[in-house]
């Protein structure tokens, strides 16, 4: 059984663990740590156990500080891993990362909710819930971390060569805008057809246009 183990087992978990998305998830999500560990100081002293340490961090205003100090570090946590594992997908397949982390970015934000109905249910629009910046989001956002430096990668290797001194850069150019186009629409058609309302329920598009309606 041992030696099953050893020949058959280990090296196929060692295999997957060397994937490319493993490594990226692995070290990607070390770069949200130091917010996390940040963070968690502020949430501890925000929630301190005495009741009498509380109630002096409010009369004072220090709670609130440190709600707004916990807010900018755990809830960002999910924006923090989709830069952070594309960067590292993206690094690993050789191209430029930062370029690539961008656009896993702005694809998270994306399929967010850009909206969210008050109590009196008035609709408030223009905003980026943090629910879905943190723990809510962060399921999402190693799925679009992995994805999209895929389709970032695949056409910076497989860019339309331009002739010329600056062929390089312009190629270059050229593939992160084609990249910027193609993910777009990608995931448009997705939030199109599978709409993330407040409560985390996905509904279609003809519920989605009785919802606006009513």
């Amino acid at each position: 059984m041992q030696q099953y183990l050893s020949d058959k087992v280990i090296p196929r978990i060692i295999k997957f663990i060397n994937t490319k998305g493993v490594q990226s998830i692995k070290n990607g999500m070390v770069y949200s740590m130091p917010l996390l560990i940040v963070g968690s100081v502020f949430l501890i002293l925000a929630n301190f156990p005495v009741q009498a340490v509380v109630d002096f961090l409010e009369s004072t205003g220090m709670k609130d500080i440190m709600d707004q100090a916990y807010g900018a570090t755990f809830n960002i946590s999910a924006m923090i891993g989709v830069i952070g594992i594309s960067y590292t997908y993206v690094k690993l397949e050789g191209q430029e990362p930062l370029s690539g982390s961008m656009i896993a970015l702005a694809t998270f934000l994306l399929l967010m909710p850009s909206h969210i109905v008050t109590e009196s249910g008035e609709v408030v629009g223009g905003i980026i819930d943090k629910s879905w910046t943190a723990g809510k989001g962060m399921i999402g956002a190693i799925i679009i971390g992995l994805i999209v430096p895929v389709i970032y990668s695949w056409f910076l290797k497989n860019n339309i060569k331009i002739f010329g001194a600056l062929k390089k850069l312009v190629n270059a150019l050229y593939a992160i805008i084609t990249v910027i186009r193609v993910v777009s629409v990608i995931f448009l058609v997705l939030q199109a057809i599978f709409l993330i309302t407040e409560d985390g329920k996905s509904f279609s598009i003809q519920s989605a246009v009785k919802h606006f309606k009513a």
